[in-house]
Parts: C-alpha cells; sequence; structure tokens
C-alpha cells in the first residue's frame, strides 16, 4: 500500500528515475556512473560478489548478449556464482539501460523467492527468527559488496535496516539501493507473510518512475520518492519464529559465511597463519602443525602463541575453527564419501571425524547427509535444500 509520495517522480538526487532513453541518461549514462564507482573503489573493485539476483534476472529474460556487455565476462553463457564487484556494477548498468527500472525490480517482486543466490537463502530460510534472517543478511551482503552497506539500528519501535552506497553511483545508486530494499521486504515477506501490513518500506524509488500496479505487488506500508532507503519491522515481528528454521543448517549457513568472512585480505600474523592453516586443510589433508607452521614463517613457536594469545585465541582453537568451517562445506557434497571427508579435514580414521563433528555440529555427519537428502526432494518449498548440492550443481542452483 503505498502512503506518500514525496518528491513524487525523483530519485535520491532528484533524478526523473525513469528509463534511461530520457535526455538525462543520454547526457549521463549508467555506464559512465559505474565506471566512477569503480575507479573510486580501486583495489576492492575486485572483491566478488554473489550474482544471485542477476542470475534470477538473466533465467527470466533468457540471457540477452548485451548483460555481460563491457565487463570481463563478454562471451559467457549465463554467469558465475560470484563476479568481481566491478562487473556487478556493470551488469547492473546494462540492466538499467536495456530494461528501465520498473521492469527487474517488478520482476524480483512479484517472484515468489527473494531473488537470492543458494548460500544468500540458506541464510535466511534456516535462521530461527526474523531478526536473526535479517542481520545474517546483512552481515553476508557486507562481507560481500564493497559499495552498498546495510546496517540494522535496533530501538523501541523496533528493527530499522538502512541500504546506503559506500561510494558514489550516481543514478546507479536509484536502482540499486531500492533493488535491495525490496531484496529485503520479500526476505521479510516470506516469514511474516501474515504481518506485512506492520512493515514499513521507505524508498527512494519516485512515485511516478514505475506503473501504479507496480505498487500493489509490495504488501507493506510504502513511502516513495524517500531521501532514504530503509525497512522497519516492528519489535514484536523481530522474534517471530522462521517456520522453515532447521538449527543445523543454520549453523552451517554462519559458519559458510564466518569462513569467506576470514578469507578477505589481511596482514597480520594471525590472519597468515590461518591462511596456512586453511591452505593446509583444504588443499593438503594435512592435521596442520604448530612447529610446521612457526619455521615456514621464519618464527618460534613461542611467537605464534603470544601473538594468538593476545587475539584471544590459541593453535588448537584456530585449527579447530578451520577444520569446522570446511567440514560444514565438504559434508554438503554428497559425492565425498565420509571417509573422504575424514581424510581431507587431516582425521587419521572417520571414528576420530565423527565424535569432532558432533562436537561441532550436534548430530553424526550421516545424519546430517541423511537431512540433506530428505530436505533435497522438496526443493520447491526450501531454498536451503538446493545449496547443500551447491558444490556440484551451482550453476542451476543459482536460479532458485
Amino acid at each position: 500500500m503505498l502512503e506518500a509520495k514525496a518528491q513524487v517522480g525523483s530519485g535520491a538526487d532528484g533524478s526523473s528515475g525513469d528509463r534511461v532513453d530520457d535526455a538525462d541518461a543520454r547526457d549521463r549514462p549508467f555506464h559512465e556512473d559505474a565506471h566512477r564507482a569503480i575507479a573510486t573503489m580501486g583495489p576492492a573493485a575486485g572483491t566478488l560478489v554473489s550474482t544471485g539476483v542477476w542470475l534470477h534476472l538473466g533465467h527470466w529474460i533468457g540471457w540477452p548478449c548485451w548483460l555481460t556487455e563491457g565487463t570481463t565476462l563478454t562471451g559467457r553463457d549465463g554467469l558465475p556464482p560470484a563476479i568481481s564487484a566491478a562487473d556487478d556494477l556493470l551488469v547492473a548498468a546494462n540492466v538499467v539501460e536495456r530494461m528501465g527500472m520498473a521492469d527487474p525490480l517488478r520482476r524480483v517482486i512479484e517472484h515468489a523467492r527473494p531473488a537470492l543466490g543458494p548460500r544468500a537463502a540458506l541464510l535466511y530460510v534456516s535462521a530461527p527468527n526474523l531478526g536473526e534472517a535479517l542481520a545474517g543478511m546483512c552481515c553476508a551482503s557486507n562481507t560481500n559488496h564493497p559499495y552498498m552497506h546495510l546496517e540494522i539500528v535496533r530501538g523501541q519501535r523496533g528493527l530499522d535496516v538502512h541500504v546506503e552506497p559506500k561510494v558514489d553511483m550516481g543514478r546507479l545508486a536509484d536502482f540499486l539501493m531500492p533493488l535491495a530494499a525490496l531484496t529485503l521486504c520479500k526476505v521479510v515477506e516470506s516469514i511474516a507473510s501474515e504481518r506485512m501490513e506492520a512493515v514499513e518500506l521507505r524508498t527512494s524509488l519516485g512515485a511516478t518512475c514505475v506503473p501504479p500496479a507496480f505498487w500493489s505487488n509490495i504488501r507493506c506500508r510504502v513511502s516513495a520518492g524517500s531521501a532514504v532507503n530503509r525497512l522497519r519491522i516492528p519489535a514484536e515481528l523481530a522474534d517471530l519464529p522462521n517456520p522453515e528454521s532447521d538449527p543445523t543448517m543454520w549453523l552451517l549457513a554462519q559458519e559458510n559465511f564466518r569462513h569467506q568472512a576470514q578469507a578477505h585480505p589481511g596482514g597480520s600474523l594471525t590472519v597468515r597463519v590461518r591462511k596456512r592453516v586453511m591452505h593446509l586443510l583444504a588443499h593438503e589433508g594435512q592435521a596442520p602443525r604448530l612447529k610446521q607452521i612457526a619455521a615456514e614463517q621464519g618464527l618460534s613457536s613461542r611467537t605464534i602463541i603470544r601473538a594468538l594469545s593476545d587475539e584471544g585465541t590459541t593453535f588448537f582453537d584456530l585449527v579447530e575453527q578451520e577444520r569446522r568451517k570446511l567440514a560444514a562445506e565438504l559434508i554438503a557434497n554428497p559425492l565425498l564419501s565420509l571417509d573422504t571427508v575424514a581424510t581431507k579435514l587431516g582425521f587419521s580414521d572417520k571414528s576420530s571425524f565423527g565424535r569432532a563433528f558432533r562436537k561441532w555440529f550436534g548430530t553424526p555427519p550421516g545424519h546430517l547427509r541423511e537431512r540433506a537428502a530428505m530436505k533435497a526432494v522438496r526443493v520447491s518449498h526450501s531454498a536451503a535444500a538446493c545449496s547443500l548440492l551447491l558444490p556440484i550443481y551451482e550453476p542451476a542452483l543459482n536460479l532458485f
């Protein structure tokens, strides 16, 4: 329900927000805005970001060749699960210049599920409640996106989720910020479908930038033409249980994104040690040894112990954390036997692996495999189930 039309017909910067073929757009094409943002980001423009929404959109419109024009992906069929932030912005520019703003946003709103890739879908579908789902989505987005920031502000009235650009994107922000806010709105709708009248969306998308029918597809209260993109959820909805919640899948989803966050570049000794532990486990199937890593770093074992202690951890705990993260990834691949998973994690036998897995996740690895198989049968009902087959069927699963 559209409640307010402040600054009707204008975006955050006063632009018309209409299709790309108006006079202003010809003077300042969206590609120019994208390239300026890329230059501002510097090396961060190479950060890998999920292609979830573009994978959905590409599937819906039949993968036109123009989708990747001007990117490093030109000539590919479809899109990979992740691309650089630079290519992500250029794909967004292609979408707006070819389709305008209204059509892609309408498709996102009308789709039954939030337009996300399987990893993000696993995160929100398995969350225990609405507040945790939104917090997880914000954390995942902020880990990946160098050009956009999502912030949750908790107050007496409930949760406010703010969507803001990190860099100057010009008119491209008038499309991408509402797109992110509308996607979050779909996440809320998937859990609180019967309570959406209590949710408020403020968006910089002008009321006349899209057809009147567009707003009827948004089930919460909407204030269009606002200076901000913000979703407000009442306090009583933040703790609303997620009917599809799965504690084990939630734990696996969190491990996945923690692993992704900690894999980002860093120069401290602890980060270097962690990266070496990750490499030994993931690529050499070795149980990391402190003396070995100390020798490789040209340091004494005591120096590493002291550095880890200063950051509140130990070498044993660090290895356990990395084993646990890798276990969450490997167990999701049904083509790997449990013996193979145990070997890849550096365990001498399956029994030792089984004991460690139960300690980490509260369930035997075989039981988790059975649960994954049962969920996979209900693909149409749970995007999280699709994610369990991610290592093998990722290109297709990104379409859910």
